[in-house]
């Protein structure tokens, strides 16, 4: 697998609306979708890569946060490998309802810590 760059950063805050006007109004990030308890935001490189702030009693964020993704070409082919070098997997392949065609799998590294692996459209 080659990865190409990070593509993804997920915090979670008890005041996750602060949290993203902060990052809109002190790092000039544009907000691009927001729904109760959740708020993505566009990193500036101009791709498909984002900032999401999730509320800290939303279904779906059981992990620790901050998390990282890492962009892949091919994220089935990513996950096969992860399973090949005996690397733990969280979950399975996940399609985000946002962005068509944006895909991750997520990964527990030696460090105990998890992070992910994303397919995003170019």
């Amino acid at each position: 697998m080659r990865v190409k760059r990070l593509g993804w950063l997920g915090t979670q805050a008890e005041d996750a609306s602060g949290v993203a006007r902060f990052f809109q109004d002190v790092l000039g990030l544009d907000l691009v979708h927001e729904q109760e308890g959740f708020f993505m935001l566009q990193l500036p490189s101009g791709r498909h890569d984002y900032l999401e702030v999730f509320g800290t009693g939303e279904p779906g964020t059981p992990m620790p946060c901050p998390r990282v993704c890492f962009v892949v070409d091919d994220v089935e082919q990513a996950r096969a490998e992860l399973v090949e070098a005996g690397t733990e997997l969280v979950g399975e392949i996940v399609e985000a309802p946002q962005v068509s065609g944006y895909r991750w799998q997520n990964f527990r590294a030696p460090d105990g810590h998890v992070y992910g692996v994303v397919e995003v459209p170019e």
